[in-house]
């Protein structure tokens, strides 16, 4: 979440993963994304929110996870996410993820 001077503002994770891998499969480039500026209410109205928080938590894992294999560059993460993302994981709010989520790393 980014806060400006109009309030929070939400940035889709996949937006952070994939400068992320592109940092990481091709460090040479100099990379910048865009994602249009959205409120966390506009983006979430007319989404399913159990599907909608299930993403997250499989976007959010993927920032955290892909660095460890080589896919991304590493990106901080406060322990207070990787403790909420743990638990969104215990409750079972994913989708299926290949190979499965190590929470016990977490």
């Amino acid at each position: 979440m980014l806060l400006s001077e109009q309030g929070s503002w939400f940035t889709h994770p996949p937006c952070n993963v994939a400068l992320a891998t592109a940092q990481k499969q091709w460090p040479s480039v100099s990379w910048s994304i865009s994602c249009s500026p959205t409120t966390f209410e506009d983006y979430t109205k007319s989404l399913n929110l159990e599907k909608f928080i299930k993403g997250l938590v499989g976007d959010t894992y993927r920032i955290w996870h892909y660095p460890s294999i080589g896919y991304q560059v590493e990106q901080l993460m406060p322990v207070r996410v990787r403790k909420s993302l743990r638990r969104l994981i215990e409750m079972g709010m994913t989708n299926p993820f290949p190979g499965g989520f190590c929470k016990d790393e977490l």
